[in-house]
């Protein structure tokens, strides 16, 4: 059926370990970028910056779903300091392989948050709560 074999090259495939469904709260012009604040099921605000032509060509508007695609190394443990995109959750698994570091966290509202991550001394056990942060510039943006 050549209806199904379009709709099956449509369908979105990616290697991001983190793929956010998300809501666009509000878009604000910041040059020739974009910064996009998203919420996320269950509460948490996450903002991303996109080229401002990036978000016209994705037709972003307040309300508008997006997916946030963020790889698990780009995911890092939240130091002291007043950085965006601090979310806080609990680890719900671990694993290590050499000197890497999967740690699983689940946020709330059923959304998890994959972090690989590599030489890091003290690392929070499954059931511990840990802040992780995310670059607003390693966000990429899918609109549905």
């Amino acid at each position: 059926d050549p209806d199904l074999q379009v709709m099956n090259r449509l369908r979105l495939r990616t290697s991001a370990r983190n793929q956010l469904f998300a809501r666009v709260a509000a878009l604000r012009p910041d040059g020739l970028n974009t910064r996009v604040e998203l919420t996320l099921d269950g509460g948490h605000a996450l903002t991303a910056v996109i080229t401002r032509n990036s978000g016209e060509r994705l037709g972003l508007c307040e309300g508008a779903e997006v997916f946030a695609l963020i790889k698990a190394p780009w995911v890092k443990l939240a130091r002291d300091g007043a950085e965006q995109n601090r979310l806080t959750g609990t680890v719900l698994g671990r694993e290590q392989v050499g000197d890497q570091l999967a740690l699983e966290v689940d946020l709330s509202a059923g959304v998890q948050l994959v972090a690989t991550l590599a030489d890091v001394p003290a690392v929070p056990g499954i059931g511990e709560p840990v802040t992780l942060w995310v670059d607003p510039d390693q966000i990429i943006l899918c609109a549905l």
